[in-house]
């Protein structure tokens, strides 16, 4: 798991969310990854095949996956795919109310 990022965060004061979204460049959650904690859209350096969304049941958390402009998934549960079922190259985070759009 790589919590890491999220507890660093915490322990530094910085504004994090409980979630964290990790994109890895191969299937298998293996290769590149690009890992996010907080709010917003964030565009990767490669092209994404797998993912984990960590995230604490009911914390109005949720992950968009997009590729080439365009949605290709959706999760606001924690989840994992070893192969996804679309590329992704593109994630777009948020919590409560926010408009998740790719």
């Amino acid at each position: 798991m790589h919590f890491s990022a999220i507890t660093a965060a915490l322990l530094f004061g910085a504004v994090a969310n409980a979630y964290e979204i990790v994109v890895y460049s191969d299937v298998g959650w293996t290769g590149a990854e690009a890992s996010f904690t907080y709010d917003g859209r964030h565009y990767l350096d490669f092209v994404g095949h797998s993912w984990e969304f960590l995230s604490p049941g009911g914390d109005g958390c949720c992950v968009r996956f997009c590729y080439g402009g365009e949605p290709v998934g959706y999760r606001c549960s924690q989840s994992s795919n070893y192969r996804s079922s679309s590329p992704i190259d593109e994630v777009v985070t948020g919590c409560g109310d926010t408009q998740l759009d790719c």
